[in-house]
């Protein structure tokens, strides 16, 4: 299977990061604050194939051989936390809620986002640090950043029983004003998560999904990833999906008789299980070979040699991480296996000490075409097959919102193709399963579709967003 132009792309299973509606998807990538992270003094490198510890990052290309003419190929790299890695201690937390306040949250929308804010407060430990912000025509704070103590509590389940719904929308000063809260967050609480709630269009200030992803990743200059959740079926996923995927966040569609606080319960386990923070990919080209950009990336580069940075965030038991790096191989047909990229994953882990481990990609010169195909990676064609599906089940969507049931139930169809055959390609066990169950998954959406053909248009539309959550966010199930 050729892999074609994807680009950089970056996939997360097991924890949602979602890709932009309407157009090439930028799953997952965002850039990072200006400085690289720092190399720690000594490092503690652990390479591949090391006895110990264990590695949770992993990197090969496409095929184990390489024309020796030169060629383009595509690098796969995955980080796989085990289930079952101890947590040296909980990592504290620094939340910041902001709630959409505008009109149309009027009822039982504002009921459920009040319900939800109340389950934050009694949910978290003592000495998590909450705040509370709420955007309308303006953004307001309603309960300032604090650590929860029982005395602190009932304030704060008060101050969120008076939240109201009206007036117009201003995400972009919601999201500033949750950035100010969580830039106040002390050392000792590395984990920082922007909770969005919201049902509709921004329409005050800054209002393009563009605009608005941008305004989000300013958060990552203090650590902040964002949650975004939308209620209804009237909310802008174009907007909630281009947030999550710049700050390598999640998404969740929530319909409006769904509980918002069962979700955000599942969404603090995830965060309670955080075993790493401040986590960074950083990969290097070898002597010979170009990282190339991609129609649908953005590349963050330093220095002559093109090194690139991927920012992760928070990592947390059982989650997995996957990128394609697609690189140009100058001619070379030295004997021996050829170095591609040398791929770093730093991060902290709760002592604060800072971490590195490292593997690297090579493949073997050939000039026999035959042997290059012969000697594929089903692990990094499988990631390339979950990219493409989502991409396929994105347009799906977009096409069921437009009343096209038919064309989006064959982009469903040749989307469970893909993953069918990328799941009798997949290398490993655990990935092949993981295959399956996508495409089973894309198998039920697509009867789902067929089924909401005759349906009235707010049926298709409730069903085109739950098609787009899952495929806008291959990082979180």
């Amino acid at each position: 299977m050729h892999l074609g132009k994807i680009g950089l792309v970056l996939l997360l299973v097991g924890c949602g990061a979602p890709t932009e509606l309407g157009e090439p998807p930028q799953v997952g990538y965002t850039p990072l604050p200006p400085a690289l992270p720092e190399a720690p003094a000594p490092p503690l490198v652990v390479v591949a194939g090391d006895p110990a510890p264990p590695t949770w990052i992993g990197a090969s290309p496409e095929s184990a051989a390489i024309l020796a003419t030169g060629a383009d190929t595509y690098v796969g790299i995955w980080i796989d936390v085990p289930a079952n890695e101890p947590a040296r201690a909980r990592a504290p937390l620094d939340l910041a809620l902001v709630v959409d306040t505008s009109g149309s949250m009027q009822g039982r929308k504002i009921e459920n986002a009040r319900a939800a804010a109340r389950t934050l407060a009694s949910s978290l430990p003592d000495g998590d640090v909450v705040s509370v912000s709420s955007f309308a025509d303006a953004a307001k704070l309603v309960a300032q950043s604090e650590a929860l103590l029982p005395e602190t509590r009932a304030r704060l389940s008060s101050l969120i029983s008076e939240l109201h719904a009206d007036g117009s929308t201003n995400m972009a000063a919601g999201l500033l004003l949750g950035h100010a809260q969580l830039a106040l967050a002390p050392p000792t609480h590395p984990v920082r998560r922007l909770v969005l709630i919201s049902d509709g269009q921004a329409n005050v200030g800054p209002s393009s999904p563009g605009a608005l992803g941008a305004i989000a990743e300013q958060g990552l200059a203090v650590g902040a990833q964002v949650t975004s959740m939308g209620v209804g079926n009237d909310y802008d996923e174009n907007t909630l999906n281009a947030i999550a995927v710049r700050t390598n966040g999640r998404l969740y569609h929530l319909p409006e008789d769904q509980e918002m606080a069962s979700v955000l319960r599942r969404e603090l386990e995830l965060l309670s299980g955080t075993l790493a923070s401040e986590a960074v990919v950083v990969v290097a080209p070898a002597a010979g070979v170009q990282i190339l950009g991609g129609d649908d990336a953005n590349l963050v580069r330093r220095g002559p040699d093109g090194t690139l940075q991927l920012p992760i965030g928070t990592l947390f038991r059982g989650q997995r991480r996957e990128a394609l790096v697609r690189v140009r191989v100058s001619p070379g047909a030295d004997p021996g296996v050829r170095t591609l990229l040398s791929v770093r994953l730093h991060y902290r882990q709760a002592d604060r000490e800072p971490r590195v481990q490292e593997v690297v990609a090579s493949a073997q010169p050939t000039t026999d075409a035959s042997m290059v195909r012969a000697r594929a990676d089903g692990r990094v064609h499988a990631i390339a097959a979950v990219y493409e599906a989502n991409r396929l089940k994105i347009q799906a969507a977009q096409q069921l919102t437009q009343g096209d049931a038919h064309g989006a139930e064959a982009q469903l169809g040749r989307a469970q193709e893909l993953l069918v055959r990328g799941a009798a390609a997949a290398g490993d066990e655990q990935t092949k399963r993981r295959l399956e169950a996508e495409a089973e998954q894309t198998r039920r959406q697509q009867v789902r579709t067929k089924a909401a053909a005759s349906a009235p248009a707010s049926v298709q539309r409730s069903e085109a967003l739950e098609i787009n959550a899952p495929a806008a966010a291959p990082a979180g199930r």
